[in-house]
């Protein structure tokens, strides 16, 4: 079992995240495309955070509790104004 390092959402914009997809399925992504929009409505209708997980360009994943406050095609926005592409991000916990 691997483990996970929580990180503040500060130091996100120093990450180098990974350059590809790291599901693997479509029903996987699909799931991730669901929770990313209901982790949205839940934070800016009620500043609920979630937890979401990444996988940085080597392979180790990292995850932040935070509020997501906007999602495109390819990027997740959260409080502060930190980025994720939506190709990293492993799980989102509501």
């Amino acid at each position: 079992m691997e483990s996970i390092v929580t990180v503040p959402k500060e130091i996100i914009g120093q990450a180098s995240f990974a350059s590809n997809e790291v599901l693997n399925n479509r029903l996987e992504v699909e799931r991730r495309r669901w929770n990313l929009q209901k982790s949205l409505s839940l934070g800016n209708l009620f500043r609920h955070k979630v937890t979401i997980t990444y996988q940085l360009y080597d392979g180790i994943p990292q995850r932040v509790v935070t509020t997501v406050w906007a999602v495109t095609e390819h990027y997740v926005t959260l409080k502060g104004g930190r980025i994720i592409p939506v190709h990293a991000i492993r799980e989102v916990e509501l």
